[in-house]
């Protein structure tokens, strides 16, 4: 995945919002919004009404 330029992003994005796909062993697997744990991150962006979502990889906020 390409670095994100948020700068551009602030112009022109409605909604950003990171949520984690947890593993099914992951204490927190029913909270989609909890980031501190090692489970993928992923990013959803609606830009001018169209919805996109990409992988932003684990560890993504313990960095």
């Amino acid at each position: 995945m390409s670095a994100l330029n948020v700068r551009s992003l602030q112009t022109k994005t409605q909604t950003v919002s990171v949520y984690t796909r947890h593993t099914s062993d992951c204490s927190k697997k029913d909270d989609p919004h909890w980031k501190r744990c090692e489970c993928v991150k992923y990013i959803y962006l609606l830009i001018k009404g169209r919805e996109e979502q990409d992988d932003l990889g684990k560890d993504t906020f313990l960095d």
